[in-house]
């Protein structure tokens, strides 16, 4: 969903009237203030070693973030989320990093279990399996 609102549509809404005051709402209602993730403080590297994630930038900009895209137009304020542009990028990137996973576990397990794996397997189960096999292939 999200890929399809971020075109012409997705842009016009974010240059609305309507956009403009949730995205006021939002921000009022964290005290203007980046809200990232606690728990997101840590994150392992590719090399395996745990590293902390920086606080935010002292001039930084805070951005509104979806996080779920299907009441695009008409959204609660729980599907918002403000982050300052720093961490706003780093979810972006986690967010890519998980749909490559994802994609990659989908043609993994499809080749090996056939395209019906979904309903023969659990998919926690299954991307264990993978995450195997891509320590062993690197």
């Amino acid at each position: 969903m999200r890929r399809e609102w971020h075109t012409g549509q997705y842009t016009l809404y974010l240059k609305s009237k309507e956009w403009a005051a949730k995205r006021q709402e939002k921000l009022e209602s964290v005290n203007y203030s980046c809200v990232r993730d606690v728990g997101s403080n840590y994150q392992t590297g590719s090399d395996g070693i745990l590293r902390r994630i920086p606080d935010c930038p002292i001039d930084s900009r805070l951005e509104v973030h979806h996080l779920r895209y299907d009441n695009l137009g008409n959204e609660p304020l729980e599907d918002l989320t403000v982050l300052c542009k720093f961490h706003h990028e780093r979810e972006h990137q986690l967010i890519s990093a998980r749909q490559q996973f994802e994609k990659g576990l989908d043609t993994y397990a499809s080749k090996k279990y056939g395209e019906d794996w979904e309903y023969e397997y659990g998919y926690d189960e299954l991307a264990e399996e993978f995450e195997e096999w891509l320590d062993g292939a690197y």
